[in-house]
């Protein structure tokens, strides 16, 4: 202890650096585990398609929908949590014109939420926006739409 009665700053010397970079480390270490272990109880692509696929076409059940086809999907976290519970799905509508058979094309995003953790059951799942084509479609019996 200095004569004046006041402590410095200590040195820990070597052993303190390492314990220090270790330390930082070890919690780097465990916050990548833990991130990654998030995605582990989120939906894969394959469900999210495949929930995007069936709503969808619930809502465009008027349409004679050929084929649904999906290019991108965008997650979104919960606020303040690393867990996601939204997605946004763009893809393309493949409709067949009666009269002449052919085919067309026409853009869709869909904004996906889940509602339970369960993500093998569509009725876990909410569509609560659509955009098809140039059109915001107004959703039919959803409880999670934002424009209802």
């Amino acid at each position: 202890m200095p004569r004046d009665g006041k402590r410095g700053p200590r040195n820990y010397g070597p052993r303190g650096c390492l314990l220090t970079v270790a330390s930082v480390a070890a919690l780097v270490i465990f916050f990548e585990v833990f991130y990654g272990m998030l995605d582990i109880w989120s939906p894969d692509q394959a469900q999210i398609q495949s929930a995007a696929n069936d709503l969808v076409r619930r809502q465009l059940a008027d349409e004679p929908i050929t084929a649904l086809t999906v290019a991108v999907i965008h997650s979104r976290k919960k606020r303040f949590s690393l867990t996601t519970d939204r997605w946004a799905v763009e893809g393309e509508v493949i409709v067949r014109d009666a009269e002449t058979e052919e085919r067309s094309r026409k853009p869709y995003v869909a904004v996906l939420h889940t509602i339970c953790g369960d993500h093998l059951d569509l009725s876990c799942w909410v569509l609560e926006q659509l955009t098809y084509g140039d059109q915001i479609i107004r959703l039919r019996e959803s409880p999670g739409s934002v424009i209802n």
